[in-house]
């Protein structure tokens, strides 16, 4: 089981779950895509825990996908990480 998570407003708001990484991460980005229009700019930081380049492969299809004002490749806390595993 993947957690999908966002922060919001300075919250952790859980977004739902997912079976596998790779569906995770489409999930994300189907979230993301309903939730914008083509000319929201956003402001993106992409998480990882000892995935980094996962995490890099990941950035670049948001990149991609979205308009992207600030885009961030950030390692995860280590606390945090402890409690969900690598990923």
């Amino acid at each position: 089981m993947k957690p999908l998570l966002s922060i919001s407003r300075g919250e952790i708001v859980r977004r739902g779950v997912a079976l596998s990484k790779s569906a995770a991460l489409n999930k994300i980005l189907q979230q993301v895509q309903q939730q914008v229009n083509g000319e929201t700019k956003l402001h993106v930081a992409v998480v990882h825990a000892d995935a980094e380049q996962e995490a890099a492969a990941f950035k670049k299809r948001l990149a991609s996908k979205f308009n992207c004002a600030e885009l961030y490749l950030c390692p995860f806390s280590l606390v945090m990480g402890m409690y969900t595993g690598p990923g």
